[in-house]
């Protein structure tokens, strides 16, 4: 009775699984030109989507919640976004949370201070060994032999900018943040984790799934994180310890990343970029090239979820439940459908040719192009 009442304050959207259904649409879809020319191709894949669901049907059901008193958990990136709104989510349901925040005396560390008086807010500058270090014995000494229950690597920068226009210092800035920062923070805190038999959270991206034209720096720190958080999954099963990822869609323009705040940032870093490039690239290119990525910045923005609320409710899961599951792919657009999220679950049945043409019909910036260079 508990696990029903819990499911019935999570909403009925999160509980029936909407995208269980979104799949046996997509599956449908799929399959189509098969049904006529390959009927056991056909066969296989629906029966493929149908365990799937049955799988997503039966996680709902037997869902169990963690009796949440006296755990503690870690959450870094705290200051904005997610990890802020994770925050307050996970005080609420009983947690006591470490709110890991780079500006302690920021607006969002002040309020999660102010309101809560089981949120204890800790700086955290992901990229500093000594910063880390100082976090874990705070912790450490807060926790004592109860250890972690819960590690949730979230802190994350956004970046953006063809390849030819992006420096290499701006590759170094991303990994340092999304890939080594991740890194840093996890193999610091993995023993506290492995004492309580806990469970690592990291929120990558679904631009770990697939990549995107514009946003190379971005995709291989998340690529990366995938990797890294499939290996310590492995390696952490032999001590009792859980290792989820989560991949948020199109949530920039709800959060720090891609709000509407901060696109004058972008616009200001991309005339940079082009100031700084050869000569030969801005004529290959053209002005009117960068002055249309910067337009489609803003265009993906307003596609972005207006609520983060998915991405909350689905870290919340892999805290509390007593058997998450091992990666959560969330859908963030405004529209019924992400399209990105769409081509990842399709890609396993399509030709990775298909996938790039269709990325390129969403998002292709050829016909900013000088007619004379487009291909």
């Amino acid at each position: 009775m508990d696990s029903i009442r819990s499911y019935l304050g999570m909403g009925i959207k999160k509980f029936i699984g909407f995208q269980a259904f979104e799949l046996t649409y997509l599956g449908v879809l799929a399959v189509l030109p098969f049904i006529v020319v390959q009927p056991f191709i056909a066969k296989t894949i629906l029966f493929v989507a149908f365990l799937i669901i049955l799988n997503v049907v039966y996680q709902k059901l037997t869902f169990r919640r963690i009796n949440t008193e006296e755990k503690y958990v870690f959450i870094t990136g705290c200051d904005t976004g997610f990890g802020n709104a994770v925050a307050r989510r996970l005080s609420g349901e009983g947690l006591s949370v470490f709110a890991g925040c780079y500006n302690p005396d920021g607006k969002g560390a002040s309020q999660l201070r102010s309101e809560y008086s089981n949120i204890q807010i800790i700086k955290l500058d992901i990229t500093d060994d000594n910063s880390v270090d100082l976090a874990f014995a705070e912790i450490e000494k807060k926790v004592g032999d109860k250890g972690l229950w819960a590690l949730i690597n979230n802190a994350a920068v956004y970046g953006v900018g063809d390849i030819e226009f992006s420096p290499l210092d701006e590759y170094r800035r991303l990994a340092e943040v999304n890939l080594f920062g991740l890194v840093r923070v996890t193999k610091k805190f993995i023993p506290l984790v492995r004492k309580s038999k806990g469970r690592i959270v990291n929120v990558t991206s679904n631009k770990g799934r697939i990549g995107m034209p514009s946003n190379s720096a971005f995709c291989m720190t998340k690529y990366g994180q995938e990797g890294f958080t499939d290996a310590l999954r492995m390696e952490m099963k032999k001590f009792g310890v859980k290792v989820i990822t989560v991949e948020p869609g199109n949530f920039t323009g709800s959060t720090a990343m891609l709000s509407k705040n901060k696109l004058p940032t972008y616009e200001i870093e991309l005339e940079k970029m082009w100031q700084s490039s050869p000569q030969e690239v801005k004529e290959t290119y053209g002005r009117s090239y960068m002055d249309g990525m910067i337009k489609s910045i803003a265009d993906y923005s307003s596609k972005s979820s207006n609520s983060i609320a998915p991405v909350v409710n689905t870290i919340e899961m892999a805290v509390i439940s007593q058997n998450p599951n091992q990666r959560y792919l969330v859908d963030g657009s405004n529209s019924l459908l992400d399209q990105d999220n769409l081509l990842i679950r399709l890609g396993s049945f399509l030709p990775e040719r298909v996938i790039d043409f269709m990325v390129d019909r969403a998002y292709s910036s050829d016909k900013l192009l000088p007619k004379e260079k487009s291909a």
